[in-house]
């Protein structure tokens, strides 16, 4: 499996105590984690990373939130498995972990 190194890539947001990992290139803003220890507003996050050339937003894990604004779509582009226990309920169709957690 091919190796991610994020070096450039890692942002602590001290305002809101978060860290946010996530690349842009060209029309594409790619999130790879939002690591954080409470409930992370995703819109405040999105505002301070979001630039005039962004038009695709691509969350490389499920984001936990109630945002009517995002579309969430399955898109793998690797070839692990996530097993979940069945007596886990996740309310969306797919669920995906951060590359992060990733061994």
């Amino acid at each position: 499996m091919e190796s991610i190194a994020f070096n450039d890539a890692i942002y602590y947001f001290e305002d809101v105590d978060v860290i946010v990992i996530f690349k842009q290139e060209d029309t594409h803003l790619d999130i790879f984690d939002i690591i954080s220890k409470h409930k992370v507003d995703y819109d405040i996050i999105l505002h301070s990373i979001v630039s005039e050339q962004t038009e695709i937003i691509h969350f490389y894990f499920t984001p936990d939130n109630d945002n009517e604004h995002l579309q969430i779509e399955l898109i793998s582009e690797c070839d692990d498995t996530l097993f979940v226990r069945p007596i886990c309920k996740c309310e969306t169709p797919h669920f995906l972990m951060p590359l992060t957690s990733h061994a």
